[in-house]
């Protein structure tokens, strides 16, 4: 039942979703949006387990004393910090709010940053001249980086629309093509999980 029970507790829920979706009768009795508040429910309750299993590990990291652990003191403080403002004072009052403003948005605008140049530099090791389809990549990333720069059409005019027209033709129809393609993959997935042919998020196995 440990493998069983999770599973009907999925399917029916997704079947719950699925008909009330299509079937009117269903949603003008409110029923969907009492599933609704139970799902907002459910979620915050997941949120809740995420937060204790966190503060686990990071205080068997302070315990402990691994490597790093200064940075488990820092997480707990900043984390157990934030929540009792918003709880004491609430989201929208002024204090909150600035230290959202003042320390989330820049940190994460920082770590964005950091993580364009970390791509540039993966993909200037990783795709190298080595095969008609990557150079063809290289030379259509090159042309629209160089297209959106102001730059773009000093060196060469007219390149800005060049680069429109890449986007709006040849990159949006390959996007569009793999988009297609990840619905049909997922659409697969949901299929084998609610037939209970996919296990793996159960027990790790297939």
């Amino acid at each position: 039942m440990r493998k069983e029970g999770p599973l009907i507790v999925m399917v029916g829920a997704a079947l719950v979703v699925v008909i009330a979706h299509y079937i009117t009768a269903i949603n003008r009795t409110g029923f969907s949006t009492s599933f609704d508040n139970w799902v907002s429910v459910t979620m915050a309750v997941a949120v809740g387990l995420g937060l204790v299993g966190m503060t686990q590990v990071h205080m068997g990291n302070v315990v402990k004393r691994r490597a790093g652990f200064g940075y488990s003191i820092l997480f707990l403080i900043v984390m157990y910090g934030f929540a009792l403002l918003g709880l004491i004072t609430g989201t929208g009052a002024p204090a909150f709010n600035w230290l959202f403003q003042n320390l989330d948005v820049p940190l994460g605008s920082t770590v964005f940053a950091l993580l364009a140049f970390q791509t540039l530099s993966a993909i200037y090791r990783t795709f190298r001249f080595r095969s008609f389809e990557v150079a063809v990549f290289i030379l259509a990333g090159v042309a629209v980086l160089v297209g959106s720069a102001p730059i773009g059409d000093f060196l060469i005019p007219h390149w800005s629309s060049l680069s429109s027209w890449l986007l709006s033709v040849p990159v949006s129809s390959g996007f569009r093509a793999v988009a297609l393609g990840v619905y049909l993959g997922s659409f697969g997935v949901a299929l084998r999980i609610l037939l209970g042919l996919e296990r793996g998020h159960l027990t790790g196995a297939r």
